[in-house]
């Protein structure tokens, strides 16, 4: 996705529920399995051919999910 991004001079790619585990599961949480090491190379990987990423997470699949930020 991210290739075909740079290809098409598109400046952001957007990630769709699935990234983290099912959309609507209850277990599902982007902090586990290995999804944010993952997600790092992804970022990288777009930043280096100028490609941005829009992460899509809802609050029923990523319910336990809590940012440490602001």
């Amino acid at each position: 996705m991210m290739d075909s991004a740079a290809a098409n001079n598109m400046r952001t790619s957007r990630w769709m529920p699935k990234w983290y585990g099912p959309e609507f599961g209850k277990d599902s949480d982007p902090l586990k399995g290995g999804k944010v090491a993952q997600v790092l190379k992804i970022i990288s990987y777009g930043k280096a051919r100028n490609v941005g990423i829009w992460l899509y997470l809802n609050d029923v699949g990523g319910g336990g999910f809590r940012s440490s930020g602001p």
